[in-house]
């Protein structure tokens, strides 16, 4: 069989060439200076804004938080913009998943200007979905590589169920009939190249990260992901950004194991 080519330098290397300008929004809603802090708050709650930016003779000036806007002018509710507040518009999509482990949103500037913002929200975009399910995939075509090496088709009969074999079996012999060229490893679902390799210990040796409770974790919550992504649903949906943010953390680790251990390029 062939090798595998892709490998999580190269997935990186393509994403990080998609600057953060491509998720970020940049018709900006803004507060006056002397607009009534309720006015604004309400404005906010309306459309769901957390942050807004402040201007005085056209330029931003500082920001209000909706949570803690109340009566008295934006001027006296004002909070300054620091540096830690703004990225560039340059900025690599992937350095978001760093960046809001601990924060919701960034200005973004064009040039020397804050012209927009990008939030945890933006992350639901095309782009950051895409890194996702190739992160998924490149984990997926390495279990499918470790599980061939590793395991004969005879053991892989007692590994998984009756049901979950038979599934196999019956998908590759659809395939064969329209000449594909697979083996039967080609025709495991993630559910079952999870249980394989948590069961095989040559296997669960190549990816395990800090014990097998977390590790069978973070594969169950592979496959989840995978499920959202595909049916074009919330990422986040019955978990959090967090989660999302250290499952990815986990990936690339566990992909990287993969990559040093069977020397995978």
């Amino acid at each position: 069989m062939k090798q595998l080519r892709s490998n999580i330098k190269e997935l990186k290397e393509v994403f990080e060439q998609i600057s953060v300008r491509y998720i970020s929004e940049f018709n900006l809603e803004i507060a006056k200076k002397d607009e009534d802090g309720i006015e604004v708050k309400n404005r906010m709650l309306e459309r769901d804004y957390d942050v807004m930016p402040v201007i005085s003779n056209n330029r931003i000036v500082g920001y209000v938080l909706q949570s803690e806007l109340n009566e008295g002018t934006c001027c006296e509710q004002m909070k300054n913009i620091m540096p830690i507040d703004i990225l560039a518009e340059s900025t690599p999509v992937l350095d978001l998943f760093v960046l809001f482990r601990d924060r919701d949103w960034l200005f973004v500037l064009e040039g020397n200007e804050i012209k927009g913002i990008v939030t945890k929200g933006d992350l639901r975009k095309a782009p950051v979905r895409m890194f996702l399910f190739a992160l998924v995939n490149l984990i997926e075509m390495h279990l499918t590589h470790l599980i061939r090496n590793l395991c004969k088709k005879g053991e892989l009969m007692q590994l998984l169920t009756e049901k979950r074999f038979k599934k196999a079996e019956e998908l590759f012999e659809e395939r064969k009939k329209r000449n594909e060229a697979l083996d039967i490893f080609d025709c495991l679902q993630l559910c079952d190249k999870r249980d394989t390799s948590m069961k095989k210990n040559e296997i669960y040796n190549q990816i395990k990260l800090e014990s097998k409770k977390e590790t069978l974790h973070c594969l169950e919550e592979i496959e989840k992901l995978r499920d959202r992504l595909a049916h074009g649903h919330d990422i986040i949906s019955g978990t959090s950004w967090k989660d999302v943010i250290d499952l990815t953390v986990k990936m690339e680790k566990m992909i990287r194991r993969c990559e040093e251990n069977l020397a995978i390029v």
